[in-house]
C-alpha cells in the first residue's frame, strides 16, 4: 500500500542484544553484523485527503 519512495539493498542487518547477551560497554543496544543473503527494503509513503482537526 503507498508509493515507494526509497529502495536500498543491502548484506547487514542490525543486530538488537538480548537480555542473555553481553553487550559490554559499547554505548548502543544493537550490532551490525554482515549476512551471506541480500536483503532489500523500501520505504513506502501514504497519501491521504483525510484530516481531523479537534476543536
Amino acid at each position: 500500500m503507498g508509493f515507494p519512495i526509497h529502495s536500498f539493498s543491502t548484506f547487514e542487518r542490525i543486530k538488537k542484544y538480548d537480555e542473555n547477551e553481553d553487550a559490554g560497554d559499547v554505548g548502543k543496544p544493537y550490532s551490525i553484523e554482515v549476512r551471506d543473503t541480500e536483503r532489500t527494503i523500501t520505504i513506502y509513503g501514504i497519501a491521504s485527503t483525510r484530516f481531523d482537526i479537534a476543536g
